[in-house]
């Protein structure tokens, strides 16, 4: 339940802010205006150095705290470094002289990467901690399929959220007169099949909407994230990564069944003693009558 509500609580807008982050100025003006090179390219190399530098972090800082402490640090690290984005769309880096492409290198392709790995290691370590002898497989199958579903309902809820805010990331047009969208812009008349015709007076543009980009951003990654800090003390054992996790999989039963076979040792040999006993006065009594 816990590595489906990590997943669940990091509400899933990438959609929204990539089209933010390399939009054109007529649809976001003063926007940051990325060019794909520099967005998929050169961000997502740095990236995954910070990443690697995540994973080794992780190893040699966190290598033996205890799950709760690592989740409640990591949860908190990600919720950081998601008021970078909010800094951005605000504009409040070019206020104070910090240009986009520096602001997201730090923010997003360093900062986030480096809280991401390390909290998606604990993850890992926790799945594989939680899997019982002999049934290693199924286990890590079933908690990792948890976790991705998880990530499909963040993914649907951003959509929901970015729909229900009314983010629009496309300059369209529409046909006042007939409420029809995808008019055409500066000739006389347009009629499509099965459409009424629609003036060019009529026909105006809609721009691009970012009204509440910023409030979506801070909900979906600031504040509803942290309720995996309160969750960590209620949903995960208190142990160290170095900790054996595997029994509590299988409650009390193992240690039950452990301390019973413990208490039936003696009483069976008791009892395979007394049987010996009766067998070799039960012979010797039969060697007597011959």
């Amino acid at each position: 339940l816990f590595l489906f509500l990590d997943a669940v609580v990091y509400i899933q807008i990438g959609g929204a802010l990539d089209y933010w982050f390399t939009a054109s100025h007529e649809c976001v003006p003063s926007g940051p205006a990325f060019d794909y090179t520099y967005y998929s390219t050169y961000t997502r190399i740095v990236g995954s150095i910070a990443a690697m530098a995540g994973v080794t972090m992780f190893q040699y800082v966190m290598g033996e705290w205890r799950m709760r402490k690592i989740f409640v640090t990591t949860t908190i690290l990600r919720c950081v470094a998601g008021m970078f984005d909010i800094i951005m769309v605000e504009r409040v880096n070019v206020a104070i002289g910090i240009s986009d492409k520096w602001m997201y290198m730090l923010g997003d392709a360093i900062i986030y990467e480096v809280a991401y790995m390390m909290n998606f290691m604990p993850i890992v370590v926790l799945i594989s901690k939680l899997c019982p002898k002999d049934m290693e497989s199924t286990t890590y199958a079933v908690l990792a399929g948890f976790a991705n579903f998880g990530q499909q309902v963040a993914s649907t809820l951003g959509i929901v959220f970015i729909t229900g805010y009314g983010i629009k990331s496309e300059v369209s047009t529409v046909c006042k007169a007939t409420g029809v969208a995808g008019c055409v812009l500066n000739i006389t008349e347009t009629e499509k099949p099965g459409q009424a015709a629609c003036s060019a007076s009529d026909c105006h543009q809609v721009p691009c909407k970012w009204d509440g980009l910023s409030l979506i951003i801070f909900l979906a990654h600031v504040l509803i994230p942290m309720v995996i800090v309160p969750l960590s003390y209620v949903l995960i054992p208190d142990a160290a990564c170095t900790d054996d996790m595997s029994s509590g999989l299988l409650g009390d039963t193992q240690k039950g069944n452990s301390e019973k076979e413990l208490t039936e040792m003696p009483e069976q040999e008791e009892q395979e003693g007394k049987v010996e006993e009766d067998a070799t006065r039960s012979f010797k009594d039969t060697e007597h009558l011959l």
